[in-house]
């Protein structure tokens, strides 16, 4: 079974939501593996070797879908296939921005069944939000969960905003 070779993540697809995610993931592999410079994210002097970029490009190449990879087949530097993928995906921004934004503004507590779900749910929303460019503090998070409490223990509420949250 020789040319089996695992992915970190999924691929890649076009017209498809996971870019911004797949970019973090991409962002973070290769500063671990000390090859951001090759995609143009290193330092302001810093310039890829050859190997780095052939590095680089390669594992671009193997995460992204059948059908990137032919489309983007005549790139030969990695920084120029990152910026074309960006400019292609970066509009999703734009789509997933206004949904997370209005899924964060219908997250209600009661809403949920335990805490876990709606913790789960509160995290996956901000974490779009975040990779969009709007952080959400603890402070809003806290103060969301607490003005979506139930009437009967809006005392509790009161009580943690008097306290700071402690």
């Amino acid at each position: 079974m020789t040319g089996i070779v695992s992915r970190e993540f999924e691929v890649l697809v076009p017209h498809s939501q996971n870019y911004l995610t797949w970019a973090s993931d991409v962002q973070i592999v290769l500063g671990g593996k000390k090859l951001k410079v090759a995609i143009g994210l290193g330092q302001k002097d810093e310039v890829a070797t050859d190997e780095q970029n052939d590095q680089a490009l390669h594992f671009l190449r193997h995460h992204l879908s059948p059908t990137l990879k032919n489309e983007y087949m005549s790139e030969r530097k990695a920084s120029n296939l990152w910026n074309a993928l960006q400019q292609r995906f970066e509009r999703l921004k734009y789509t997933v921005l206004p949904q997370a934004q209005q899924d964060w503004a219908r997250l209600r507590y009661d809403d949920f069944k335990t805490l876990v779900e709606y913790n789960a749910a509160l995290h996956r929303i901000c974490t779009k939000l975040s990779l969009c460019g709007k952080v959400i503090t603890d402070e809003e998070k806290n103060e969301k969960t607490l003005s979506t409490f139930h009437p009967s223990v809006i005392q509790s509420a009161r009580n943690y905003r008097q306290d700071a949250y402690k």
